[in-house]
């Protein structure tokens, strides 16, 4: 958890932050805001993991944010980068999803019983948009009776067992 010294820079960007991805953006004090923290939101943005909301909230609510007169360059500047961060992201997902859709596909052909986790699971089901929740990695959940048989099957899919076996289960890698 990140943590922050109250009346900070840092803290103010994150209330930022956080305001901007709840819809109250009429708390945000933008007149206080200086060049660098313009740099500093955008950093700050993706080390959280969440630029790509933070776009999507800016693309689409520009009307209702009252930002000083003077500062569109930065706010361009702002959007632009958060923009390159949101396609990045939307490129990556994409191709975990098209991996995704691949090994369950061979887990459904073997009748493996499989849960999908974690990102991919809440990008399927509560993110409109794939480029919103960022991901690295697929979690999937193999029923224990259907371990060996997964493992293999994925092998088969040019996946490899990385690490011992752990609480029964292999780490698989590419």
């Amino acid at each position: 958890m990140t943590h922050f010294v109250p009346g900070s820079s840092k803290a103010k960007l994150y209330q930022a932050i956080c305001q901007l991805l709840s819809d109250r953006y009429d708390e945000i004090a933008w007149g206080q805001f200086a060049l660098q923290d313009w740099t500093e939101l955008v950093r700050m943005a993706g080390e959280e993991g969440v630029a790509p909301l933070l776009y999507r909230k800016l693309s689409e609510n520009k009307s209702q944010l009252n930002f000083p007169t003077g500062i569109s360059t930065q706010i361009r500047d702002v959007h632009q980068r958060l923009a390159t961060d949101y396609y990045k992201w939307s490129a990556q997902n994409q191709l975990l999803f098209a991996e995704l859709g691949r090994i369950l596909n061979a887990l459904e052909n073997v009748e493996a019983g499989v849960i999908v986790l974690k990102g991919a699971a809440l990008g399927m089901s509560v993110y409109p948009d794939l480029a919103l929740r960022p991901m690295n990695d697929l979690d999937l959940l193999v029923d224990k009776h259907s371990l060996d048989k997964g493992v293999e099957t994925i092998r088969t899919l040019g996946y490899k067992v990385d690490s011992p076996e752990h609480l029964g289960m292999g780490s698989l890698g590419r």
